[in-house]
């Protein structure tokens, strides 16, 4: 936030973090921070910043602006109400997570079938081979059956993940 301020024709022209070191005609500006009625004189203030009294449950400060008001410049937000959302937009925002919430489970989800399939082809080579299986293949079978069935639970939020044991 600037802390200096010239103001001309009852207007702000200027804002500045410091004095600027020089200044129209003036060399060694800045040496004159800390002479107020000087720099008053010549039209430079300091800006005051204002935080108005608020509500912080149902009220924020924000869009802040500078002001020019009897000669005095401030640095002050709006005071903006905060309108608790409706039921119907907390219904809309829940369902959107929802929705999100099932797209990320599916991703997950075919990501873990794609992992385990290989198991399954091992079982059907062993098999096809005659060799004893090192998986049975009910189990592998439940256990993608039960990936399967993920999008069945009811909430999203709070998924029981299936664990394979052979």
């Amino acid at each position: 936030m600037p802390i200096f301020a010239f103001v001309e024709d009852n207007e702000i022209k200027e804002l500045h973090d410091g004095l600027p070191e020089n200044w129209r005609n003036y060399s060694n500006f800045s040496s004159l921070e800390n002479e107020p009625e000087i720099l008053a004189n010549i039209g430079w203030q300091r800006v005051e910043k204002v935080d108005p009294p608020y509500n912080p449950e149902n009220q924020r400060l924000d869009n802040y602006k500078y002001k020019l008001l009897n000669g005095i410049v401030t640095f002050e937000p709006e005071i903006i109400d905060i309108i608790p959302p409706t039921p119907e937009e907390i219904e809309e925002s829940i369902r959107i997570n929802n929705e999100h919430q099932w797209m990320l489970i599916r991703a997950a989800r075919d990501q873990k079938m794609r992992d385990f399939e290989w198991r399954i082809m091992r079982n059907q080579r062993q098999t096809f081979l005659g060799l004893s299986t090192t998986d049975n293949m009910i189990d592998l079978q439940t256990y993608m059956q039960a990936l399967a069935d993920i999008t069945l639970q009811e909430d999203p939020n709070n998924i029981t993940w299936p664990e394979y044991v052979s």
